[in-house]
């Protein structure tokens, strides 16, 4: 018997930051994780957090 094994990428990890005038900025975090736990189903989790001066 003979198996064909492919691998595949685990997923996606993206992590962003950014300013603008005033000491605005903004800080994102995202994760995703493809065939989690071997149910062929992609689980995705993302974290946002910004914060804007009014002057």
């Amino acid at each position: 018997m003979n198996f064909d094994v492919l691998e595949q990428n685990f997923g996606a990890i993206s992590f962003s930051v950014g300013t603008g005038g005033g000491g605005d900025f903004f800080l994102s975090s995202n994760l995703q994780a493809a065939n989690f736990l071997g149910t062929g189903r992609t689980i995705g989790v993302g974290v946002n957090r910004s914060r804007f001066i009014k002057g």
